[in-house]
């Protein structure tokens, strides 16, 4: 049995200790009864995704869903099986008012206004009029019922059983000159921000790159790589187009909207 020291050592980044513990408790249910152990919290990609590098590494069972196409904020089943239920659902919200549109910020609002944990709310995709929410199970009878307006608009919201409706992530193709495949020059021609900037963004750890936080601005970014900036947005790193005269990189990517 992986001791909690040990275990803390998955994480190669400084972890919360609080949900360090919540996950090690429901690792070591898994480990001492072989039954699955799902937590009631969705974690955030940096979490999820060094979890999933140790469960295939020590061949443990696991899913990490987050219901959308690429979730970013997801629960972790340790020991699961095909076909065992889920300990979340996708709610959908509609905005009945014609006058308003709204976004992502007035739903996450709107739903912490209740007194709700952000840890129990997954990721909120928009969609025109709608809204779709994945939410731990526990708490969607309480939103069903008493989530009434978002933003002042009144709203409608329903347990959606059919997730084959849910929409897909929409990406904007964009291409970018870089001088070279180091990290900050990525952020200062994705963000549109100098290079200055770039380097302030990374040192307070808000660039995450493949999902784990990175503090080093010359870290090699190779093709098929995704870089998540906080205040600007996630990016998809594809291939090199071509080379121009003064020996720059026009690099094609794909920005998540």
């Amino acid at each position: 049995m992986i001791i909690k020291e040990n275990f803390i050592k998955i994480f190669p980044f400084k972890a919360e200790e609080d949900i360090i513990s919540r996950i090690y408790e429901k690792f070591l249910i898994s480990e001492k009864t072989n039954n699955i152990s799902p937590l009631r919290i969705f974690l955030t990609p940096q979490y999820w995704h060094s979890l999933e590098k140790y469960c295939v590494n020590n061949n443990v069972p696991y899913i990490a869903e987050g219901f959308f196409q690429e979730a970013e904020r997801r629960i972790f089943i340790f020991n699961y099986e095909k076909g065992e239920k889920i300990p979340a659902v996708v709610l959908r919200i509609t905005n009945k008012s014609k006058f308003k549109t709204l976004n992502h910020r007035d739903y996450l609002g709107a739903l912490l206004s209740l007194g709700i944990e952000r840890d129990v709310i997954g990721d909120i995709i928009v969609d025109n009029d709608k809204a779709y929410v994945a939410v731990v199970e526990d708490i969607s009878d309480y939103l069903l019922y008493n989530l009434e307006t978002v933003g002042k608009n009144p709203c409608k919201v329903e347990l959606l059983d059919d997730l084959t409706v849910l929409p897909k992530v929409n990406k904007k193709s964009m291409d970018i000159i870089v001088t070279s495949r180091r990290l900050d020059n990525f952020l200062s021609s994705m963000c549109n921000i100098s290079r200055s900037e770039a380097i302030r963004l990374i040192d307070q750890g808000k660039v995450l790159v493949d999902y784990m936080e990175t503090r080093e601005k010359s870290e090699f970014i190779k093709s098929n790589s995704t870089i998540t900036v906080r205040g600007y947005g996630k990016f998809y790193i594809e291939d090199t187009i071509k080379n121009t005269k003064s020996d720059r990189q026009v690099v094609k990517i794909q920005k998540y909207i």
